[in-house]
Order: structure tokens, then sequence, then C-alpha cells
């Protein structure tokens, strides 16, 4: 596991730079929302000798006056016979939807990892400050999926998008959302058996809207 995770990593440092470029000088979409703070998180929690997960981010304002960004969360790696072990962390930002006939949001998530008798989760989703009125605005779970591994290591490696429709809603909620994404592992501490995960590349997730 430990080879794999060296050279995704190194291949990862290597692409921000373009992931960077692609948002600063492409001239669609535009970057049209704006985010109101900072990533915060609660803490990361884990157990049975589990590292604790790391994250950062990189925020890029647009030439349109919007914004974008790019948040990478890096759970690490873990295994041993019969092990149980679990890491969880949970993210939260303020943003607001601009445009008063709302904004196309694409969120993109990305990584690779390594499965054996372990299990992963990530919901990534967006929780209006009010729902109420008859044009309100709604929660959107981006992403709700979870991947799972037996007895044979098992590698996952994704990269999907989803776009949908953030509405100001009502002069309450004022286009004002808060996106929490969270993302947990665990491993299932069969014994006798190599119980673990390896996330070789970090879970990279962007995000940017289309007025």
């Amino acid at each position: 596991m430990k080879h794999v995770r060296s050279l995704l990593s190194h291949r990862w440092l290597g692409a921000m730079p373009a992931l960077l470029t692609v948002l600063l000088l492409a001239p669609t979409p535009v970057l049209a929302f704006k985010w109101t703070g900072a990533w915060v998180s609660p803490g990361g929690q884990s157990s049975g000798g589990a590292p604790a997960p790391v994250f950062s981010s990189v925020d890029v304002p647009s030439i349109n006056g919007g914004d974008a960004g790019i948040l990478s969360v890096d759970m690490g790696m873990v295994e041993g016979i019969g092990l149980s072990a679990g890491s969880r962390i949970q993210l939260f930002r303020n943003l607001q939807v601009t445009d008063p006939n709302g904004e196309d949001v694409t969120v993109n998530s990305r990584y690779t990892t390594e499965l054996e008798n372990a299990r992963l989760d990530v919901t990534v989703e967006f929780v209006p400050l009010s729902s109420r009125g008859p044009h309100g605005a709604h929660k959107w779970k981006a992403f709700d999926f979870h991947k799972d591994a037996g007895n044979r290591e098992r590698t996952f490696v994704d990269n999907r998008s989803k776009t949908h429709l953030l509405r100001q809603g009502s002069d309450v909620n004022d286009g004002n959302y808060t996106l929490s994404v969270t993302i947990e592992y665990s491993t299932k501490g069969h014994r006798n058996r190599v119980n673990g995960w390896n996330n070789a590349s970090p879970h990279t997730f962007t995000f940017q809207g289309t007025a």
C-alpha cells in the first residue's frame, strides 16, 4: 500500500497547479457564488491507531468577482491483523448565492483508496439558512456514497461531478447556505485477517458555480 500512496501523492501535488489554472483562466463557467467564511471543523476523530484526518484548501477568486475552491482531505493509512479502527472528519463552510435567479453549482469529487475488510463513506450537502416560502431554498445532497471491501484488497478510483441549481430563497435565507463535507473510514475488525485502508490519493473536492 505504501508504494501506491507515495506515487499518487506526488501525482496529486503535480496536478494542483493545473487545477488552479483551469479555475482561474477558463472563460466558462462563470464562478459566481461567494464564500462568506473559512472551512471549519469540530476536529477529526480517530481510534484504533488510525491517523487523524488532515485537510487543506485553496480558494480561487475569478475574474468575474465570484469564488471557487478546492478542498483536500487526507485520511491516511492504517492496517493490521484483527485491527478495529476508525477515522472521521466533518467540515463546514458558509457561502452565498448572489444571483436572484439562483446559480448552478458544480461539485467534483475524486480520490483513490485501497480497502481490505474496511469501508468508506462520503457525504457532501448544501443546507440553506431557511427553507421557508413558496420559492424557498432547499437542501441539496450532492454526494452520499460508500465503498466496501471484504477479505480481498480492493482499490477504488473515483471521479464524479454533479450540478444543481441553488436558489436564493426567501428574504430570510438571502442565498445563504452551509456546505458540509463528511468523510468516515472504518475497519471491520475481523480476527486473524488484515483490516485496513490506504487513502493513496486524498479526497479532493472542487466547487464552482455558473450564474
